[in-house]
């Protein structure tokens, strides 16, 4: 599987590379600027894949080893959002709203990093063109929460008990990339930060999930 998963992006990035070289030749640029962008997706594809792989590697080896600070999460998500616009499909949108202060915790932003991308990564791959993604920041008493909403193809209620599984993918994703260790690298990462994740999910309709982060003693 994982060769498999590596395999695909290289093959776009080196279909492009040679594609490149035939647009220079015939001064086709919006060729051009086309192919870079592919490739730039691929690259950013293949960085996850390899950030996923070594995530369960080290977590299954007991080898994370936490750097609590005070971060600033409203920030952190905006820098976040930010980095992963490029990869929005045509039409698609990331909307970002924040209520409440004293949006400050205290721990590791490194890895609450990657959950941020690995959830919002999920909302922007499991749904189509022309959806809206939404973002939300709230202080709910000592935890903060962020909750991500998209309009994509939800997930099976009777498959919904497995979604932390590591490998698990629902049915109704065949088609679209993935390994099935996000949603498990996420789960683990929270419990290890003494925080937690829920969800709900509606085949067809979309799919919220909701993080609540609580400070590290």
């Amino acid at each position: 599987m994982a060769s498999h998963e590596f395999r695909t992006p290289l093959t776009s990035i080196n279909s492009s590379a040679d594609l490149i070289k035939l647009y220079l030749e015939k001064g086709n640029n919006d060729g051009i600027q086309k192919h870079i962008g592919t490739i730039q997706g691929s690259v950013q594809h293949v960085h996850k894949l390899l950030e996923d792989f070594l995530s369960v590697t080290k977590l299954e080896e007991n080898r994370i080893e936490l750097y609590p600070t005070k971060i600033n999460v409203e920030e952190l998500l905006k820098e976040v959002i930010t980095e992963l616009e490029m990869q929005l499909k045509d039409g698609q949108s990331i909307s970002f709203s924040s209520l409440g202060k004293d949006l400050i915790s205290n721990t590791d932003q490194n890895i609450i990093k990657n959950i941020f991308y690995n959830l919002i990564t999920n909302a922007i791959k499991y749904s189509e063109e022309n959806k809206s993604i939404e973002v939300h920041l709230n202080r709910i008493g000592d935890e903060i929460t962020v909750k991500i909403k998209d309009q994509g193809i939800g997930i099976p209620k009777a498959e919904q008990k497995f979604m932390f599984s590591r490998f698990f993918r629902a049915s109704n994703t065949i088609g679209i990339k993935g390994t099935g260790l996000g949603l498990n690298i996420v789960k683990d990462y929270l419990d290890m930060l003494n925080s937690k994740i829920e969800f709900e999910s509606e085949e067809g309709v979309g799919s919220t999930f909701l993080v609540s982060l609580s400070d590290m003693e």
